[in-house]
């Protein structure tokens, strides 16, 4: 996964203001997104891609939530659910958010989990445009 970042500069009298923002890109592989769509066929492949999308924009919501009421048990639950549904669907580069996720929990880096869940918001959006870009490229 490669992360970039575009910056705006604001000039004022006394400083000079970049803010920094992230772009990230989501990998979708194609190639099991398609083997998905020959499977089940476009109708219950869309389905599927689509409540598992939501599913993972939910759990990403409630981890968010757990994990600001403190309630790791749960957050690392979800994180697994994430991670293995992400990998259904063909966004294996999610997992690597998730694992890193997982890795800052058991050190007790709340700055990093704070940024980890603000990176995962960004893929998981990002993965639903990605994804939905590639149903549409799939022949079935």
């Amino acid at each position: 996964m490669k992360l970039t970042y575009h910056s705006h500069t604001v000039d004022s009298d006394a400083c000079e203001v970049v803010r920094l923002v992230p772009v990230e890109r989501i990998h979708v592989n194609v190639v099991q997104l398609a083997q998905l769509y020959h499977d089940l066929g476009r109708h219950c492949a869309d389905r599927l891609v689509g409540r598992a999308l939501a599913d993972i924009a939910e759990r990403v919501a409630d981890c968010d939530m757990l994990l600001a009421q403190g309630n790791l048990a749960v957050v690392r639950a979800n994180l697994r659910d994430i991670s293995v549904v992400s990998m259904q669907v063909g966004l294996a580069s999610l997992r690597v958010s998730v694992a890193q996720m997982e890795t800052v929990l058991d050190q007790g880096d709340t700055v990093a989990a704070a940024a980890l869940m603000a990176r995962l918001h960004r893929l998981v959006a990002q993965g639903a445009a990605a994804t939905e870009y590639a149903q549409a490229s799939v022949n079935v």
